[in-house]
């Protein structure tokens, strides 16, 4: 027998945050949701990107170095979509210096773009004071959790689920007009 209700029942983890990129010619404006990116080490593997396993990890049994990236959940303008935005180590400068002057992230506003124009051209952001209140924002999300399940890994093990891995792709820049990603995890 169905069981009726008035309202979706609440979930545990807000899974509907897309995974992005910064677009390599349009010009990126976010709302940052969290007070300092989560990062962890990745590796580009079998046509995805995934996090560096460690000590079992299958990519770096294959000699395949790891690079560092954030995930950062973000508010998407205009459009307010709820996004995670990948960005790249060196990109992450100025998230750095804007947490020392602001002491968070949360509410500031950053602008993300590719000044090459390529798909996988350096990041280059700024990021300013935001005029929305924190209030008004909505609640910084649980990144390690989404991008666990973004990439189909099982969060106990750390382990890819068969036939899971890269069934959330990210979204590449360029598509649907906007592009943000953040990653999220830890290396054992």
């Amino acid at each position: 027998m169905p069981t009726w209700n008035d309202s979706p029942p609440p979930t545990p983890s807000d899974f509907s945050y897309r995974l992005i990129r910064v677009p390599p010619t349009k010009l990126l404006h976010c709302v940052i949701l969290c007070p300092k990116p989560t990062g962890t080490p990745t590796h580009f593997f079998k046509g995805h990107t995934m996090p560096c396993e460690g000590k079992e990890c299958p990519a770096c049994q294959e000699g395949l170095l790891w690079r560092w990236h954030a995930y950062l959940p973000c508010l998407c303008t205009p459009g307010h979509e709820k996004v995670i935005l990948e960005l790249t180590a060196q990109a992450c400068d100025q998230l750095t210096a804007a947490r020392n002057e602001y002491r968070t992230l949360r509410g500031l506003e950053i602008l993300a773009e590719r000044p090459s124009h390529r798909p996988n051209g350096r990041i280059r952001i700024t990021v300013a004071p935001g005029l929305r209140p924190d209030a008004l924002l909505p609640p910084c999300p649980d990144v390690p959790a989404i991008m666990l399940h973004i990439w189909g890994l099982d969060d106990t093990k750390l382990t890819s689920r068969p036939g899971k891995l890269g069934s959330n792709r990210i979204t590449p820049a360029g598509q649907n007009g906007d592009d943000l990603i953040q990653n999220i995890g830890t290396m054992s």
